[in-house]
């Protein structure tokens, strides 16, 4: 996420966009972001490679 808003940020930038609107800009972008890592099950979403893969969260389900 970290990566992403510096990417964004350098976007704004270059536009043009001063640091007051980018900051409002970014803190607006954070927050959707957040909100959707927040509802992802991120172990549910991890591909399993192995049958190790998921040792500790099977373990939780169980």
């Amino acid at each position: 996420m970290l990566s992403n808003m510096e990417n964004i940020n350098a976007i704004l930038i270059e536009k043009g966009v001063v640091k007051l609107e980018r900051l409002e800009e970014l803190s607006r972008l954070s927050e959707k972001q957040l909100k959707s890592l927040n509802a992802t099950d991120l172990i549910k979403s991890l591909k399993k490679e192995t049958d190790t893969t998921y040792i500790d969260a099977e373990k939780k389900d169980k």
